[in-house]
């Protein structure tokens, strides 16, 4: 975890461009207490990491540390789960918010990538465990 050290997350990490300011969190934090870091830039929008438990998508204990994005959920169905913490705002699951969705792959894990109206980017993945969203948001002058 980025700032709490003492965590049960496996250590992750993300490249955030030079002029990117990191926030103060707290589990009163308005996008709930699963948030883990926010970033600001006054050019570029906000950043936010939400590390929602797996237990608020899957009840069954035994698949907790093996089960993967694509079998909690498909793209449209598990936006809707974390967007009210990760954006500020309700998504339906008719996809009217959302402009793309991208299943990726990359070194072994399953990437939800989607771009949802206005202005926000949204990349969502499951690792031991875990789940991580990063959700970068913007302004109409920002984008």
């Amino acid at each position: 975890c980025v700032l709490y050290p003492y965590c049960s997350f496996p250590p992750y990490s993300f490249k955030v461009p030079d002029g990117w300011k990191q926030k103060a969190v707290s589990v009163a934090d308005p996008a709930g207490p699963e948030t883990d870091t926010r970033f600001t830039s006054a050019d570029m929008g906000d950043l936010l990491v939400v590390l929602p438990p797996v237990f608020t998508f899957i009840d069954d204990e035994d698949q907790v540390d093996t089960i993967t994005i694509d079998e909690i959920a498909p793209p449209m169905k598990l936006l809707p789960a974390f967007a009210p913490q990760a954006l500020g705002i309700g998504i339906e699951e008719d996809g009217e918010d959302v402009s793309d969705v991208k299943v990726v792959k990359k070194n072994g894990l399953t990437y939800y990538n989607y771009e949802v109206r206005p202005h926000s980017l949204v990349s969502a993945t499951v690792y031991k465990g875990h789940v991580y969203v990063l959700a970068v948001k913007s302004t109409q002058s920002q984008w």
